[in-house]
């Protein structure tokens, strides 16, 4: 015989193919969903930012829902006595409304139970604190509704000046705090 073949491996000899000396398939590891891929991280951070946003609007409209309550109710009241000739019923109730805001907003300062020229004082002291920049109701408009709360034969009142100094006045109010 050929030198040759006699150095050839039995499967070429016979033809064989299933005696070749191969191993079996060797799959690569299944891809394993951990750790996440960095797009992954980027959708997952987004949606917890969104999250995040959509919780801290939800609390900053509740925080902010007393000021459009009272806000309506101050429209209402001066649309409610727009044809009262006499300014008391009009002065009366937005004393009452002033008082029912400082009294939720402030539960535990007495200051409510003012009246007169202190009254009108802790007014512009709750929209700044007593080192005020402005002052909402220590004019002519608070002097206005001072008399005619209490005294029936006032005749003048700046329904203008008074929504204004009110309105003012709610918007500078502080907003609640989320620990509140």
């Amino acid at each position: 015989m050929n030198r040759a073949l006699l150095h050839m491996p039995d499967f070429l000899m016979t033809g064989d193919s299933y005696a070749l000396p191969l191993r079996g398939y060797h799959m690569p590891d299944p891809v394993s969903w951990w750790p996440l891929a960095p797009g992954w991280w980027a959708i997952l951070a987004l949606g917890l930012t969104c999250i995040l946003f959509f919780f801290y609007m939800t609390e900053k409209k509740q925080q902010e829902a007393w000021r459009d309550k009272a806000m309506t109710l101050l429209d209402s009241i001066f649309q409610n006595t727009a044809q009262e000739t006499s300014p008391h019923l009009l002065a009366k109730q937005t004393s009452i409304l002033l008082r029912r805001i400082c009294k939720s907003r402030f539960p535990e300062n007495p200051g409510i139970h003012l009246v007169g020229e202190e009254w009108l004082h802790f007014l512009d002291n709750c929209a700044y604190g007593p080192e005020q920049k402005q002052s909402f109701f220590h004019n002519e408009t608070g002097q206005q509704l001072l008399r005619a709360t209490y005294d029936r034969s006032v005749s003048v009142l700046d329904r203008d000046a008074l929504y204004t100094a009110c309105l003012s006045w709610i918007k500078a109010l502080p907003a609640k705090t989320w620990r509140e």
